[in-house]
């Protein structure tokens, strides 16, 4: 799995991003079976909802995506942690229809970003 992810990450890197968002979904599937709790689980989890918001602007499957995330980070960290905090505040960000941006990482990754409205009026 390291190497599928690895070779994910430079094909969001080099902008093939439809090749990283079908390796990461490999990911995803494989880690699910083999080792829920991994890092790149959850990383891989971030990016493809990342990637599906980027590649088909769809919210439902990026609130799917980052809800699962949501469940492995309580299981991983604890239901107070700040890690599950951070992820379900992006959780209620998308569900109330805030938009969400999609940052680049400089080592390829892709991570999902919320763009708040500016709050100084």
């Amino acid at each position: 799995v390291p190497a599928k992810y690895n070779l994910a990450r430079y094909a969001s890197y080099t902008g093939n991003e439809l090749n990283a968002l079908k390796l990461l979904e490999q990911v995803i599937d494989t880690e699910k079976k083999e080792d829920p709790a991994s890092d790149h689980h959850l990383n891989a989890l971030q990016m493809c909802a990342a990637l599906h918001f980027r590649l088909f602007e769809s919210r439902e499957k990026c609130i799917e995506l980052l809800a699962e995330e949501n469940d492995l980070q309580k299981v991983i960290y604890g239901s107070n942690s700040w890690e599950v905090r951070i992820s379900k505040w992006h959780l209620e960000m998308l569900q109330r229809g805030d938009e969400p941006q999609v940052v680049v990482i400089e080592n390829g990754d892709v991570w999902l970003g919320l763009k708040f409205a500016d709050l100084q009026d």
